[in-house]
C-alpha cells in the first residue's frame, strides 16, 4: 500500500505484486505463463476489484460511473522482465519490494484479530481505524474527477511542480496581469505577467476586475480558446466581465472543467438561465465577499456611516460608491 501526502485519502494506491505463472506437479517445476495482453488484465482487475467493494457495499454505483469518466481508469497492469534466480540484483530488489516497508507503511498498523487497519497521521498525533474492507475503498477514494489531476498531478499547482520550482528556486509566486501599484504589491508573491501567458498557464483563473469598457467581455471565446483543457474559472467580480454564452459553451463541449461563479450579466439572473442546468458549475448569489473574519467589520462600518448621515458628517471616502 502506497501513500503520499499528509492527508489519510489524499493519494493512496493499493499495490499488488503477482508472478507471471505457477508451480506444478510434485516436483515443484515452475511453468512460464504464455505472454498476456496487459490491458485486458487491467480491465479484468479493475471490474473484480470494483464488483467486489460493490457486493460488501463499501462503494457505490455513482463512484463506479465517476471511475468511468476519469481519463485514466485508475488501475495500471505492468509485466517487467523476467528475473533470473541467478541476478543476485534482482533478485534483492525483488525481495525489498515484498518485505520493505517503502511508503508510510511505518504509519499502517494492522490488527489481524479484529480484521482491522490503523492508519496514523504524519504526526503521529491522530490515528483511524477501519474495518480490513473500508480500507480499500478508501485507498480507492483520491481518484479525483474528470480533468482534476491535471492540478494534483501535473499542473502548476501539483506537488512535482512545486517542488522542481521549490528545488531550481524559480517558485516566484501566483501568477498575476496586474502591475504592482506601490512597494507593498511589489513585495507579494506574485508573478506578472502578459494575459495571454496567464491564459495559457492557469489551471485555475480567479477574476477581480472593475467592469469597464475595457474589461467588458474580457474572458470570452478566444480567450477560454486560450485556456487548458480542463481549467476552472472563478469570477467574483463583475458579470460583464466573462461572456456566459462562451461559458456555458466551453462548460458543455467539456474545454473547461468547472466554474464558479458569483456575479452575472443580469443580476438577479433569470430562472432560465442556461448554467443552472450545469453540474460542473457552483452559482452563489453575489456573496463572495461575504467571508466570516469580514462580516463584523463590514457591519461595524455601515452603523458607523449611518450615525455620520445622521449627524450631519461626511462619509469616509473609501466607504462611497460612485
Amino acid at each position: 500500500m502506497q501513500t503520499f501526502g499528509d492527508f489519510l485519502g489524499f493519494n493512496p494506491h493499493c499495490h499488488i505484486l503477482v508472478t507471471d505463472g505457477c508451480f506444478c506437479g510434485n516436483k515443484g517445476m515452475f511453468r512460464v505463463a504464455p505472454p498476456l495482453e496487459l490491458k485486458k488484465l487491467e480491465a479484468l482487475f479493475r471490474h473484480q476489484m470494483l464488483r467486489m467493494l460493490l457486493n460488501k457495499r463499501k462503494i457505490t454505483q455513482e463512484m463506479v460511473r465517476m471511475l468511468a469518466t476519469w481519463r485514466h481508469s485508475g488501475f495500471h497492469v505492468f509485466c517487467g522482465h523476467r528475473i533470473s534466480p541467478a541476478d543476485d540484483t534482482a533478485m534483492e530488489n525483488l525481495a525489498r519490494t515484498i518485505i520493505r516497508a517503502s511508503f508510510s507503511q511505518e504509519r499502517i498498523r494492522y490488527l489481524d484479530q479484529e480484521g482491522k487497519v490503523v492508519y496514523a497521521s504524519k504526526d503521529g498525533r491522530t490515528s483511524q481505524c477501519f474495518p480490513a474492507l473500508e480500507w480499500l475503498p478508501n485507498l480507492s477514494s483520491h481518484i479525483p474527477n474528470r480533468g482534476e489531476q491535471m492540478v494534483r498531478y501535473y499542473g502548476w499547482y501539483s506537488n512535482v511542480s512545486r517542488g522542481k520550482r521549490l528545488k531550481d528556486g524559480s517558485d516566484d509566486g501566483v501568477a498575476c496581469i496586474l502591475e504592482p501599484l506601490g512597494a507593498e504589491e511589489k513585495t507579494l508573491p506574485i508573478r506578472y505577467v502578459p494575459f495571454d501567458q496567464l491564459l495559457a498557464e492557469s489551471d485555475i483563473l480567479s477574476i477581480h476586475v472593475p467592469l469597464l469598457e475595457s474589461t467588458r467581455g474580457m474572458v470570452g471565446r478566444e480567450a477560454i480558446a486560450k485556456m487548458k483543457d480542463g481549467a476552472v474559472i472563478i469570477n467574483t467580480a463583475r458579470g460583464g466581465v466573462v461572456d456566459e454564452t462562451a461559458l456555458y459553451r466551453a462548460l458543455k463541449s467539456g474545454k473547461l472543467y468547472g466554474a464558479g461563479i458569483d456575479t452575472y450579466a443580469v443580476d438577479p439572473p433569470p430562472a432560465e438561465h442556461p448554467l443552472f442546468g450545469l453540474e460542473q458549475v457552483v452559482l452563489t448569489p453575489h456573496t463572495g465577499g461575504v467571508v466570516v473574519d469580514n462580516v463584523a467589520n463590514v457591519t461595524i462600518r455601515v452603523f458607523e456611516n449611518m450615525q455620520r448621515v445622521l449627524r450631519g458628517y461626511p462619509i469616509t471616502p473609501g466607504d462611497q460608491v460612485a
